[in-house]
């Protein structure tokens, strides 16, 4: 029974089918969700055209099902098909260009020409409004940061 619920609850597909017609026989919530339709229907001739390629030799360990990627296991002996999704984030807007590290300057233009008629209590005033408001941006995109002096910024 614990087994059961830990099935019904991971984020891994599990697929049994018939080791000879590879008709599918059960499939836990996951798989489910994965395989079925806008319609409700469960797409048994998509996993078993995964399941033919994958028996007959393809020894790539993923496979696509609407856009996204998931990396697969098949046990042939215990007739079981095991998937996850091999992607970690969000999928509304990825691409490959989002997977890859970025590294970026934000610089106040024109910030010595500000500040050079100034008192130093507006510099301070300025200085103070420019870090709360790249703060506040970069809190809400989750975006790391350094301030390197007055006028530049580095994120990560």
């Amino acid at each position: 029974d614990n087994l059961k619920t830990l099935l019904d609850k991971m984020p891994v597909g599990v697929v049994q089918f018939d080791q000879e017609t590879n008709a599918v026989e059960w499939y836990n919530p996951y798989a489910e969700l994965i395989f079925t339709t806008e319609d409700g229907l469960l797409q048994n001739h998509l996993i078993q055209q995964i399941l033919t390629e994958k028996r007959r030799g393809d020894i790539s360990q993923t496979f696509e099902v609407s856009g996204n990627k998931y990396t697969s296991y098949i046990d042939v002996a215990s007739g079981i098909f095991y998937f996850f999704d091999s992607f970690v984030g969000n999928r509304q807007s990825a691409d490959a260009s989002m997977l890859r590290p970025v590294v970026g300057i934000i610089s106040v233009d024109n910030y010595d020409d500000l500040t050079d008629d100034l008192s130093d209590a507006d510099t301070s005033k300025i200085n103070s409004f420019v870090a709360n408001f790249i703060d506040e941006f970069m809190e809400s995109k989750q975006i790391f940061y350094r301030r390197v002096n007055m006028d530049r910024y580095y994120f990560f």
